[in-house]
């Protein structure tokens, strides 16, 4: 209904769950940031669903990139280019690697 979609505890509370349920929120609740980034924390690709102004929000955006590095095709053309949302869409593509292979100490 209208009233649960624009129900910011019900749709956080769902978007943790499912990020991708952040398509079914209100317009209003696609530009909460604290919403947006409960979304894109469990399903970087949310933020397809988050308002413009969210797409170049650095937390929001930062947050996405963490989830997976991929997501930084959905911010803004500004952000793309931003040394810490940049940073961290490295830092957490490298994060996830660690798990796929061994590390070998340098001799």
């Amino acid at each position: 209904s209208d009233e649960l979609k624009n129900n910011a505890r019900v749709v956080t509370i769902a978007v943790t769950q499912d990020g991708e349920a952040l398509e079914h929120a209100s317009d209003e609740l696609k530009n909460n940031e604290r919403v947006v980034t409960a979304a894109v924390t469990n399903y970087a690709w949310a933020l397809h669903h988050a308002s413009n102004e969210l797409k170049n929000n650095v937390r929001v955006v930062t947050a996405a990139v963490t989830e997976d590095g991929g997501a930084l095709k959905l911010a803004s053309d500004e952000l793309k280019n931003n040394v810490r949302v940049v940073t961290a869409t490295n830092y957490g593509w490298a994060l996830r690697m660690v798990g796929r292979c061994h590390l070998h100490p340098m001799h």
